[in-house]
């Protein structure tokens, strides 16, 4: 994680979310260096120690990847149904961008978390609306592995609970 730290740093791209012992995609051409051993406050990878690779038995196979949170914007939280007692009302949480790995989402009420659900871009939270239902709604996303990395609150959806009331004629 500290070498993954350092790699995340220096592309800008936020903090490390998970080591890879795979790479995405595999690359080509000569290897230059190997075998990094960072501390983690570094600020590029070339300021880690290494072993120069003039020769060596590493192979385009061994790569290792980094998962980086990026910059973690604010989810988008969407109300899906009506919001009458006792039917299902749906809350859909999604993230700005493809996460790629299960992160997971946090539903909240008046700013305490209600549900936690786990998967990827987005995901819908579902709730069988009573009074205690009323009030206002905002998601959050969180990055699983070896650090626990969260985002900014979502836009702020409110409901208000309504009663049905029923007019009976009679004849």
């Amino acid at each position: 994680m500290n070498d993954a730290a350092v790699v995340c740093r220096e592309l800008g791209c936020g903090k490390a979310v998970s080591a890879l012992h795979t790479s995405l995609e595999q690359g080509r051409g000569l290897i230059l260096l190997r075998d990094f051993n960072c501390f983690g406050g570094e600020s590029a990878i070339s300021e880690c120690f290494y072993k120069e690779s003039e020769s060596h038995n590493c192979s385009h196979g061994k790569y290792a990847g980094v998962v980086c949170s990026g910059d973690l914007q604010s989810p988008m939280l969407f109300l899906n149904s009506s919001q009458f007692v006792g039917e299902a009302v749906q809350f859909r949480c999604i993230a700005p961008f493809p996460t790629c790995i299960p992160v997971d989402f946090k539903l909240y009420r008046n700013g305490e978390s209600i549900k936690t659900q786990t998967a990827e871009f987005s995901t819908t939270f579902n709730l069988t609306v009573d009074s205690s239902h009323q009030g206002q709604y905002s998601c959050d996303y969180s990055f699983q592995g070896n650090s626990s990395i969260t985002s900014s609150k979502s836009n702020s959806v409110d409901i208000t609970v309504v009663t049905p009331h029923y007019l009976w004629m009679g004849t």
